[in-house]
């Protein structure tokens, strides 16, 4: 064995240059390698965290079965009712692996400061289980660009159900700042234009510059009332550890 090794490093030797140039492009293969598995994983941890709790997605959403088909066409065949939800809730909730569960309800259509209008798309989120999915975020990733995660005035509130939180493109179109009031425009699901009072109570950073410009955090109970609905679209499961 040992003269195994002293042959080795005689021809190691025999040709320093040679093995210099062979010694660096291995070096460099390997750095090559490292960085841009670095890159690719820390991406993709990234845009996971910015889907499950920048924009609300949380780990796993339980829709009603057909809702990818035609939940769009016939939103209101495609949503829980009251009962359904509560159940389903109280069901996933016994899993030891769940941290949360929550209602959620998408709302599009017309937000207007007077003057300007633009479409948006909102979620609504209960306001304490918005908190849950924050804190999430702030403690499973060791390094964190705040702007991403903390937001400029209030979060939302029971108290204040018509309090929003815009992304911050959107209210720059605006022209809205914190404690403006604005008017929201929807269909509800029985086909007729809802239009209620918002304020702006949070602006924050999505992290997508695709939603940057579209986005609305409401009350979840405010939503409903704009749908005119006491239903939810989706209910959203969030997981100790986002492997299970």
């Amino acid at each position: 064995m040992m003269d195994r090794i002293k042959l080795t490093f005689r021809n190691i030797l025999r040709n320093k240059r040679r093995s210099l140039i062979t010694i660096c492009a291995i070096g460099i293969g390997f750095a090559s390698i490292g960085i841009c598995h670095g890159y690719i994983y820390h991406s993709y941890r990234a845009l996971r965290f910015s889907a499950m709790c920048g924009e609300g997605l949380g780990h796993l959403r339980i829709n009603k079965a057909g809702w990818h088909q035609k939940g769009k066409l016939e939103p209101d065949k495609y949503i829980f009712l009251k009962e359904e939800t509560e159940k389903i809730m109280r069901l996933v909730g016994e899993e030891k692996e769940v941290k949360m569960i929550t209602p959620q309800i998408q709302v599009t259509g017309v937000v207007t400061n007077g003057a300007t209008s633009a479409i948006f798309i909102a979620e609504g989120i209960v306001p304490r289980d918005e908190k849950v999915l924050k804190q999430y975020w702030v403690d499973s990733i060791e390094y964190i660009d705040k702007k991403y995660i903390g937001i400029e005035g209030r979060q939302l509130s029971d108290e204040t159900q018509y309090g929003v939180l815009m992304a911050k493109d959107l209210a720059k179109y605006l022209n809205l700042k914190l404690g403006d009031t604005g008017i929201v425009m929807a269909q509800t699901f029985n086909n007729r234009m809802n239009v209620m009072d918002i304020q702006i109570d949070g602006i924050y950073d999505t992290g997508n510059d695709f939603s940057n410009d579209k986005f609305i955090k409401l009350n979840f109970y405010f939503a409903q009332s704009l749908l005119d609905t006491q239903s939810a679209e989706r209910i959203v499961v969030l997981f100790k550890d986002w492997r299970d």
